[in-house]
């Protein structure tokens, strides 16, 4: 067993669907539904166990399909967020991973892309003061 710790990233997570931000205009002045194909990342932390794979990129996979897309995968967002941003979605999908992985795997990361160019990246709570200094 190697002691050796490796970051993994799996960027080809994707899903379409739909939503509109709320008072996106000023107060009662929503925006029109539309939809995306969001794309995310999620970025994972482990040490290298006896077979030499942090995570099997199946399982990996697996466990994103089963927790992620299958709830979002042409939804309307709306009906699961109360304002379903970039950045709430983040948190929503960091807070159904971060604990669906073997104990010896740390969620490091998460970014959603609502297009090309706009993405949100979260990493976990932490102190307001911490988070505007790092």
């Amino acid at each position: 067993m190697s002691n050796e710790i490796v970051k993994l990233s799996e960027e080809e997570f994707v899903f379409k669907a739909k939503h509109h931000i709320i008072d996106r205009f000023g107060p009662g002045k929503h925006e029109k539904p539309h939809s995306h194909n969001y794309r995310f990342i999620i970025s994972l932390e482990g040490v290298i166990p006896q077979n030499g794979m942090v995570i099997d990129f199946a399982d990996f996979k697996k466990i994103v399909n089963h927790n992620i897309i299958q709830k979002l995968e042409n939804k309307d967002l709306n009906k699961r967020f109360a304002q379903p941003s970039a950045e709430n979605i983040s948190v929503w999908i960091w807070n159904n991973l971060v604990h669906k992985f073997p104990a010896r795997i740390t969620l490091k990361k998460v970014t959603v892309y609502e297009k090309p160019g706009s993405a949100v990246t979260y990493k976990g709570k932490k102190k307001m003061m911490e988070s505007i200094w790092m």
